[in-house]
C-alpha cells in the first residue's frame, strides 16, 4: 500500500475513493467474508444519510480517502454501522502492520 499525504484532493482525480463514515461511534463496513472492508465507491456510499461533513484525508494506492460524518437513524442500506472498537479485529489484525 502507498500512502501519499496530501492537504487537498488532486484536482478532477475521478475514480473511487474510500469513505470512512461516522455515525457517533461507529463506522460504516461492508462484511465480506468476515472481514470488514471500508466502502470503495465514486460517490457517497450512504445517500441516505445526512451528510454532515466530509474531509479528504490522503490518498492510498492512488485512491483519494475521505472521512465523512453523518447523522440521523439508522436505516436500510446494503452496508452495516458498527462500533468502531468491536471492528479493530476484523480491520486491523488482518493484516501485518510491521
Amino acid at each position: 500500500m502507498i500512502f501519499v499525504p496530501e492537504a487537498v484532493p488532486v484536482p478532477h482525480a475521478g475514480g473511487p475513493a474510500y469513505w470512512f463514515v461516522f455515525r457517533r461511534e461507529e463506522l460504516l463496513v461492508c462484511l465480506e467474508n468476515g472481514l470488514a472492508v471500508i466502502p470503495y465507491t465514486a460517490c457517497n456510499p450512504v445517500p441516505e444519510y445526512a451528510m454532515i461533513r466530509k474531509i479528504y484525508l490522503v490518498r492510498l494506492d492512488g485512491s483519494p480517502c475521505y472521512a465523512v460524518e453523518v447523522s440521523g437513524s439508522r436505516k436500510r442500506v446494503a452496508m452495516t454501522m458498527a462500533q468502531v472498537m468491536r471492528l479493530y479485529p476484523e480491520l486491523l489484525c488482518k493484516e501485518e502492520l510491521y
